[in-house]
């Protein structure tokens, strides 16, 4: 796989961008970016290059861990072990629909079922983070789905 290194140095920022992992130091991400060329705001820029480099990183790695965290739920596993960008697909031991009833239930979108769409895959859930997820919201949601999948959990 083909590695892009895009580094800026400019008024103590060092932004280091390699596909998956993105560094910001001593700024914050949308401070530093508007100093720089052209400005977030225009939506032109290098400044617009490099807040779309932070927004796609964060998407990728809350999705990385969003994945890896409701697979370790017993009953889940991923559909496709492919490089994935920004979503992910699960399948689920169960039917779909009532686990996302019984998230929804607890103030979760628990993702998208795609057994009406994709037959084939079975019991799969699509499923993605943004960038305004944090791990707080990774692990109630995996807690909740371990909840639902393992109803003698939800009893103790």
């Amino acid at each position: 796989m083909a590695i892009l290194y895009l580094l800026f140095v400019s008024a103590g920022l060092i932004l280091g961008t390699k596909f998956k992992v993105l560094v910001l130091v001593p700024a914050t991400a949308l401070s530093a970016l508007a100093l720089i060329g052209g400005g977030v705001a225009s939506g032109r820029g290098l400044g617009s290059l490099l807040l779309m480099a932070f927004l796609a990183s964060a998407c990728l790695q809350r999705t990385a861990q969003l994945a890896a965290s409701l697979c370790r739920v017993a009953g889940v596993r991923p559909a496709f072990t492919a490089p994935r960008f920004h979503e992910a697909v699960l399948l689920l031991d169960r039917p779909v629909t009532p686990v996302l009833a019984a998230l929804a239930g607890r103030g979760i979108f628990g993702g998208l079922d795609l057994t009406g769409r994709y037959p084939e895959l079975g019991h799969a859930l699509l499923v993605c983070a943004t960038e305004t997820k944090i791990a707080a919201d990774i692990e109630s949601y995996a807690g909740a789905l371990a909840d639902i999948m393992n109803p003698s959990r939800a009893a103790a």
